[in-house]
């Protein structure tokens, strides 16, 4: 007797701690870096298409998680709807060749994945343009990807913040101040500020009106 094959979703690989240690790079207790750098790079993406002269990307680290927002134009519901869709990629560089951030279009797919390892009953939570988006995302029984996309109203209007749960994850300010100045370094036409409770240490810009290569 022949065994069935079975067709499995493989949108779950972003939900699997194997997978997830592969795509990132980096093992559990060090995720918190791998979302701090998802989240900062679609930060200083947003300033610079929106053409702000000094992109400012702040970082807070609470016990809850970790929370980024920028200052460029907010992100729409359209499209934040398109980059939480497991079955596509969404990235507004994925026609360019050169180096760049964000080619991939899979950054907020990983970061949900390490929300649902770390929290799965808190929604990851971006707000932007007067619309807060409550994403909480699981497995089904086939192994794919479902997302509760969930909105209510917001009094943010310009630039876009991001929340992730990182509840058990030892998500340190050592590591994330460190992660921060490489940026920064690399980075002089910005500011970077992380706080963490009444504590804010800020870096940049080194070389306000520093214009990178497009």
């Amino acid at each position: 007797m022949s065994r069935p094959f079975v067709t499995l979703s493989r949108t779950g690989e972003f939900f699997d701690r194997t997978e997830l240690r592969k795509l990132t790079g980096l093992d559990e207790n060090r995720w918190h870096l791998a979302v701090c750098k998802e989240l900062v790079d679609n930060a200083l993406d947003a300033a610079e298409t929106a053409g702000v002269e000094t992109p400012e990307v702040l970082v807070e680290l609470t016990p809850e998680g970790i929370a980024v927002s920028d200052n460029g134009n907010g992100l729409g519901g359209d499209v934040v709807a398109k980059t939480v869709d497991f079955e596509a990629r969404t990235s507004d560089k994925v026609r360019y060749k050169t180096p760049t951030r964000g080619a991939q279009g899979n950054a907020l797919k990983t970061v949900l994945g390490i929300a649902y390892n770390a929290a799965p009953e808190r929604p990851v939570v971006i707000d932007a343009l007067g619309t807060r988006h409550l994403l909480t995302a699981s497995v089904n029984g086939a192994g794919g990807a479902v997302v509760t996309h969930e909105t209510e109203d917001s009094d943010r209007r310009h630039g876009t913040a991001v929340f992730v749960p990182l509840r058990g994850i030892d998500a340190d300010a050592g590591t994330l101040a460190r992660l921060l100045r490489r940026f920064a370094l690399f980075n002089p036409h910005a500011e970077f500020r992380l706080t963490v409770g009444d504590l804010e240490q800020a870096g940049g810009p080194t070389s306000p009106g520093f214009v990178k290569p497009k």
